[in-house]
């Protein structure tokens, strides 16, 4: 029987992998890739995410970051946050 492992199999993207994606043209790879990155969910959580589940954190009248739900109305929901560059990114004015 194998050894438990206490870790996860993956690892945080290098920062010369993020560049070399978001070099990518299509705008939806960015938005996708700056939402993952910064807020630490994985991928199979956007099969849960609404557009009501990222909320902005607005002080002196500027966008300083975004809450987002992640699993929302599940038993595993959780919060994290996104970075304003992120949820620049996924305006949906940005992406149509």
């Amino acid at each position: 029987m194998p050894r438990e492992r206490k870790y996860a199999n993956d690892r945080a993207p290098k920062l010369e992998e993020i560049k070399r994606i978001s070099d990518y043209s299509d705008r939806r790879v960015r938005s996708i890739l700056y939402t993952m990155v910064s807020s630490g969910m994985r991928l199979g959580a956007w099969d849960y995410l609404k557009l009501k589940d990222v909320r902005p954190i607005v002080r002196d009248n500027k966008i300083i970051a975004a809450k987002i739900i992640i699993y929302s109305d599940e038993e595993d929901e959780y919060f994290s946050f996104i970075t304003p560059e992120a949820f620049h990114s996924l305006d949906t004015d940005e992406i149509s």
